[in-house]
C-alpha cells in the first residue's frame, strides 16, 4: 500500500469541506472521508487516519452540513459483511460518465468523460518460500516491465467499470506492481497482496467509478478482481518538467 506523508494528508484535508461520521451511540465525528473496506471505515480526523468498525457507524454526511441542508445520508447496514459505502453525488463536479462498452473491463475516464480501456492481461499466480521457517508467500506476475497504457501523475485518476450482475464492487482492488527482470508483479504476501484505497461511486445499475484518493507515485499498477486473475494495467509517469 502506498504510504502517504502527514503533509499530503493535511493538504488533502484543507482542500475539501468537512464530512461528519455518526456512530450508533450518537457520537458525531468531524473530518474527511477517506475510504471503506468490508469491515472498516477509514476517516481522516485532525490529520490522522482513524479506523471505525462498520457496524458501529450509523451514517455519514458529506460536506459541511451546518452551511446547507444535508443530502440524504448514506446509511451503513449492520450486516456482517456490508457493501462498501458509495461516494455521494455532492462531491466536486465531474464529467458525465459514459456507459462502458464491455462488462467487466476497467476503463480510464479522461477529463472530457471519454472512456479508454486499460491494458488487459491474465496474471499468473506463484508461491515462494518465505525465509527458513518453511512458510510461503504468494504473488502474481504478468509479462512486460511496463504497461503500454500510460497516465501522468498530475491527472485526476477516475476509472469506470460495469460489473457483472451479483458481483460486489468491493471485489475489485487496485494493486501497486513492482518491475523485476522484465516483468511486473504484485508484492509478496501470505494471503492477498496489499491494495491501494480508492473511493467508490455508483453511477447506475452495476456501473461504478473508482477514484484514487490523493496522488500515485510514478510506477506500475493494476486493477484485479479478487476472484479472477484478469488484470487491468496502467503506468504512472511523472509530468513533464516545465
Amino acid at each position: 500500500m502506498i504510504k502517504r506523508t502527514l503533509t499530503l494528508l493535511v493538504l488533502f484535508c484543507s482542500a475539501a469541506f468537512a464530512d461528519t461520521l455518526v456512530l450508533r451511540n450518537g457520537t458525531r465525528i468531524t473530518g474527511r472521508w477517506w475510504a471503506v473496506d468490508a469491515d472498516t471505515v477509514h476517516f481522516l480526523v485532525d490529520g490522522r487516519l482513524e479506523q471505525y468498525a462498520r457496524p458501529d457507524v450509523s451514517e455519514v454526511f458529506f460536506g459541511d452540513a451546518t452551511d446547507s441542508p444535508a443530502p440524504p445520508a448514506a446509511a451503513i447496514p449492520a450486516a456482517a459483511a456490508p457493501e462498501p459505502l458509495l461516494a455521494p453525488a455532492t462531491r466536486p463536479a465531474a464529467p458525465p460518465v459514459a456507459l462502458p462498452q464491455q462488462i467487466g473491463v476497467v476503463y480510464f475516464q479522461d477529463g472530457q468523460g471519454n472512456l479508454v480501456a486499460l491494458e488487459q492481461i491474465v496474471a499468473a499466480g506463484h508461491r515462494a518460500q518465505a525465509g527458513f521457517n518453511g512458510g510461503s508467500v504468494q504473488y502474481w506476475d504478468m509479462p512486460g516491465a511496463h504497461s503500454s497504457f500510460r497516465l501522468r501523475s498530475d491527472l485526476a485518476l477516475n476509472f469506470v467499470v460495469e460489473l457483472p450482475g451479483g458481483i460486489s464492487p468491493s471485489t475489485l482492488k487496485l494493486y501497486p506492481l513492482e518491475s523485476k527482470s522484465g516483468a511486473r508483479r504484485t508484492k509478496s504476501a501470505v494471503n492477498s497482496p496489499p491494495d491501494i484505497p480508492v473511493s467508490l461511486r455508483q453511477v447506475s445499475g452495476n456501473v461504478y467509478v473508482y477514484s484514487v484518493v490523493g496522488a500515485l507515485r510514478a510506477g506500475e499498477y493494476a486493477f484485479s478482481p479478487s476472484n479472477s486473475n484478469d488484470s487491468f494495467c496502467f503506468g504512472i509517469d511523472a509530468p513533464p518538467a516545465r
